[in-house]
């Protein structure tokens, strides 16, 4: 049995991929953060995730009641990523972003810029980067097919 850790704030796109996965690849089991903070956490303390799918745009926080998240980062997945090659883990990770492009202070970075950075630097963690669409099921297949492919190695 797969364990997949789901880093996405959105309630709506996280309950879409969660259904989709659950639909069409039995037997995974989902784990989920909504930050950068409680996903490092979970990375961290479960040796047992086999799999990352990560958003590109988290904020720092988990969003509750009496936090507002901290400070909105474009490139969060980015942190996380990062903090899993300094760990050492060989965990793939699969971007599913929404988002064309990403703006970091005057910098606007664009969804296949940042796939080919990705790809660049982070070569044995990386393993795609899907485009996600609330109004659209194509993502559905795409999404399917990579995590298929990354659970059975």
């Amino acid at each position: 049995m797969s364990k997949v850790l789901i880093v996405e704030d959105d309630e709506f796109k996280r309950e879409n991929i969660s259904e989709c996965i659950a639909e069409r690849i039995p037997g995974v089991t989902l784990v989920f953060a909504r930050s950068i903070v409680s996903s490092l956490r979970s990375i961290e303390g479960d040796d047992d995730i086999d799999l990352v799918i990560l958003d590109m745009s988290l904020p720092t926080y988990d969003v509750g009641p009496n936090e507002r998240g901290g400070r909105p980062q474009g490139f969060g997945g980015l942190t996380v990523m990062q903090h899993i090659d300094a760990l050492d883990r060989r965990l793939p990770v699969l971007v599913v972003t929404q988002f064309l492009s990403f703006e970091q202070g005057d910098e606007v970075v664009e969804v296949g810029d940042l796939q080919k950075t990705l790809s660049d630097d982070y070569p044995d963690l990386f393993i795609g980067l899907i485009q996600y669409s609330g109004g659209s099921n194509n993502w559905k297949d795409n999404l399917v097919n990579r995590l298929q492919r990354a659970l059975a190695k």
